[in-house]
């Protein structure tokens, strides 16, 4: 099993409070890369707020942290323009998509990786953001806020 969804979702104290640090020194990139993947397929298909948003800031971390801080890939490469308008406009979801076909079309390098981050940091915060609005909007006492 991949490490990164059973360290997000064990109930086992050991195993959700390792860091992320030694699952990713353990690896290759090429392993992280994998990873990754299997990871955005939990972080699409989970109902659990939590796990959801503990998914996609290991995302970022690992693609930040980890390898863009790797050696293996080309330190120089090009985002494409939609993605970058995607990612401006606040559509994070769109913009990983872009960022993600066009890695596995061209292959990853530094510019691709740091947008992905990027997204991915932006989006763990508006999953968070619009919970919030759910749950104050949920509750009959903040109804005055959103009279107009």
């Amino acid at each position: 099993m991949n490490p990164f969804i059973q360290t997000i979702t064990s109930s086992e104290p050991e195993q959700k409070n390792r860091s992320l640090s030694s699952l990713c020194c353990a690896v290759s990139p090429k392993d992280l890369f994998a990873y990754c993947e299997e990871l955005e397929d939990f972080r699409k298909q989970t109902d659990n707020l939590y796990h959801r948003v503990r998914a996609t800031l290991f995302l970022y971390a690992v693609y930040r942290f980890f390898l863009m801080e790797s050696k293996f890939f080309p330190s120089e490469g090009e985002i494409p323009i939609q993605g970058h308008e995607d990612l401006l406009f606040r559509r994070f979801d769109q913009a990983i998509s872009c960022f993600r076909r066009v890695m596995k079309e061209k292959g990853p390098n530094a510019a691709l990786i740091s947008a992905l981050a990027e997204s991915y940091h932006h989006l763990s915060f508006q999953i968070l953001l619009n919970q919030v609005r759910r749950s104050v909007r949920a509750s009959s006492g903040n109804q005055w806020m959103f009279r107009v």
